[in-house]
């Protein structure tokens, strides 16, 4: 499936351009996912971090787990927008990206920004689209009811939500979720 075109940027895109805090505004729940190695560290600016240096991403086998976890909660067609971590991309990647409809955001960070179903942008979706080249850091539902934030240089997966999907991340034992007050 081809990426959709966004018309303009809207306040999490601001946000993530911004680059302040864990997730873009308060959410009534927030749930983490360590990724490997990452222990908590009593530090309030980098609550968690691993040993290693590189930060990396959640197991295959957690992102899978967690792709199926959004599906039970939220129909494959809900409107979502998601951002790809594009650090790694020369200029001819980027136009290609750019051509396909993301946008482009510049911060700290370069990420690359499209809309599109729920379905089509989870972690394995994304993975096999961009054929693991542009990381998924960001997924967020249109109407900004759930936010989850893995960026590249995080050592943990931090989700907004409600209720509903909170209870569904915290019961599943693949996924090692734990409320976190943030």
């Amino acid at each position: 499936m081809e990426p959709q075109s966004l018309e303009h940027s809207g306040r999490c895109e601001d946000w993530i351009r911004r680059d302040e805090g864990y997730l873009p505004r308060r959410f009534s729940r927030t749930v983490v996912m360590l990724h490997p190695g990452a222990t908590a560290t009593g530090n309030r600016e980098v609550p968690f971090a691993a040993p290693n240096p590189n930060n990396v991403r959640c197991d295959e086998e957690v992102e899978l787990a967690f792709d199926a976890a959004l599906l039970d909660v939220f129909p494959e067609s809900t409107p979502c927008r998601y951002a790809l971590y594009g650090g790694f991309a020369r200029y001819p990647e980027r136009r290609r990206l750019e051509e396909l409809g993301l946008l482009r955001i510049s911060g700290r960070l370069d990420y690359f920004v499209g809309k599109g179903p729920l379905g089509s942008h989870l972690f394995a979706a994304t993975d096999e689209l961009f054929g693991g080249f542009l990381p998924l850091a960001f997924l967020w539902a249109e109407d900004e009811s759930w936010f989850v934030a893995s960026p590249p240089d995080l050592d943990f997966t931090a989700v907004g939500c409600t209720d509903q999907l909170a209870t569904r991340l915290l019961d599943d034992d693949a996924l090692h979720a734990f409320e976190w007050s943030g």
